[in-house]
């Protein structure tokens, strides 16, 4: 562990041997996310990210879900911490917020149905949700294959066994802040 008098030596290093270095803090590690539900908080971010900046808020967000073509402002908000480790509260004018650590969804491929990436990164053909490539006609007759498990179901079902797992190894890497093999280390040896 890393005192406060060794960070601050490390952060003022110009050089290392004849080598110009660059220091510059982590981006996720030194800070946290935390979930926190107030439905009277309905300030601009701008403004809460003022007024709570003594608490360390740097950043904040609502959560957002689609209902009926319409995105309605959502009672949960996100707010960033500057700080490695979330705090149990925070105030905002006359409310006491609890605050929880927040765990994002998964980040899934629409077409390839994995998890772990995104589309945008997508190279492979596109398959449908019988796992082969798209039908011409688009109007599929094979039963539904989750490609992730080979079950018979949906590939973003929740009941899904390697949805699960994926779920709490972000869940581990978001609570104790490593890496993702670390996290899938720690959830394997725990789950037979």
């Amino acid at each position: 562990m890393v005192n406060k008098c060794q960070s601050l030596k490390v952060q003022a290093l110009k050089k290392i041997s004849e080598y110009p270095v660059s220091v510059q803090q982590h981006r996720t590690l030194n800070s946290s996310n935390g979930a926190v539900v107030c439905r009277v908080l309905n300030c601009a971010e701008e403004e809460i990210i003022e007024e709570m900046s003594s608490q360390g808020v740097i950043h904040c967000g609502r959560l957002t879900m689609r209902r009926n073509g319409d995105v309605p402002p959502s009672a949960p908000q996100v707010f960033t911490f500057n700080k490695p480790n979330l705090p149990d509260r925070v105030g905002a004018g006359i409310h006491r917020l609890d605050v929880c650590a927040f765990i994002p969804q998964l980040m899934r491929c629409f077409k390839w149905q994995r998890f772990g990436h995104t589309a945008v990164r997508f190279v492979r053909q596109e398959i449908c949700v019988c796992i082969f490539e798209t039908h011409e006609d688009n109007l599929c007759k094979d039963p539904t294959v989750c490609i992730n498990c080979k079950g018979h179901h949906n590939w973003h079902s929740r009941n899904c066994p390697v949805h699960k797992l994926e779920t709490a190894i972000q869940e581990v890497m978001i609570l104790h802040k490593i890496s993702y093999p670390e996290a899938r280390k720690i959830v394997s040896s725990r789950t037979p």
